[in-house]
């Protein structure tokens, strides 16, 4: 069992180097995505803390990346990734 998980057929190719994703949606537009995709994402909040709402912080993660990886070598590939989710999201792909 453990070489054939450890094999060439259970091994999936190395993806390259994620590329940096600018923002291109309005607040407006990233909030729509969640709202149209997410239900029940309005009454959300973040950290169980009450009237910080979750899509207030994805609008901004989105906007100016997440604030816990600010200074690291993470902050751009994340703010990259999360963009590419959103943006995914508003062209309705899968």
């Amino acid at each position: 069992l453990a070489r054939h998980l450890l094999g060439p057929s259970a091994r999936v190719q190395a993806l390259g180097e994620a590329s940096a994703e600018d923002a291109r949606l309005s607040p407006e537009e990233v909030k729509k995505v969640f709202t149209d995709n997410v239900p029940g994402v309005e009454q959300l909040v973040y950290r169980g803390q009450d009237g910080n709402f979750s899509l207030d912080f994805m609008v901004g993660a989105y906007k100016d990346g997440f604030r816990a990886f600010q200074g690291t070598a993470l902050e751009e590939h994340l703010r990259s990734l999360f963009r590419l989710i959103v943006h995914h999201g508003h062209d309705l792909k899968p």
